[in-house]
């Protein structure tokens, strides 16, 4: 075997020399306006602000978000005949009774996972509740179904989104035609 050459062993006495160093040295208190940090939210779904491109520019600090209390919102709210693929099938504004009404909803939760409910009323009155997980996303697609009913005519299939403290994140009506009725199956 070949000893090494001397340029090879110079190399390696001087990484060795770095390594040992690096232990001493202490990170300055101030960032080097030269070094782009990683924003407090990096680790977020949703991307990092980049660096200013002015290094000398002021920078102000991004908001911190506890992962627990991160903002909880209904993006869009749909009226449908079904869901695939997580995708409402269609957009309905009018229902027939006796059709399956399924609102499709797309939350924004950039927190913990936690509960909407979706709330079926008919003039204001409550007709049923269903609790649906929303985990982190900024795009968490959800639903719920409800048979429209003859009663349900004069005020149409009314619907309200709540949070867990049961605020009203978001409400949506559609109307149900007088045409006749779908059998029941």
């Amino acid at each position: 075997m070949r000893d090494p050459s001397p340029g090879w062993l110079s190399l390696l006495v001087v990484l060795s020399a770095a390594c040992a160093d690096r232990d001493r040295v202490r990170p300055s208190a101030e960032p080097s306006p030269a070094v782009a940090r990683p924003a407090a939210h990096a680790a977020s779904p949703l991307p990092a602000e980049r660096a200013p491109a002015d290094p000398t520019a002021a920078a102000t600090p991004a908001p911190v978000v506890p992962p627990s209390t991160g903002e909880l919102t209904v993006v869009a709210g749909t009226f449908t005949h079904g869901v695939e693929s997580r995708r409402p099938l269609d957009d309905v504004r009018t229902f027939r009774v006796g059709e399956r009404a399924t609102y499709h909803l797309v939350v924004r939760n950039l927190g913990a996972p936690r509960d909407v409910t979706v709330e079926w009323t008919r003039d204001g009155v409550s007709l049923g509740r269903t609790t649906l997980e929303v985990g982190t996303s900024p795009a968490w697609r959800t639903w719920a179904t409800r048979r429209v009913q003859s009663r349900d005519r004069a005020s149409g299939v009314e619907v309200r989104v709540l949070d867990p403290e049961g605020r009203v994140l978001h409400a949506d009506r559609a109307a149900v035609a007088d045409g006749a009725a779908l059998p029941s199956t």
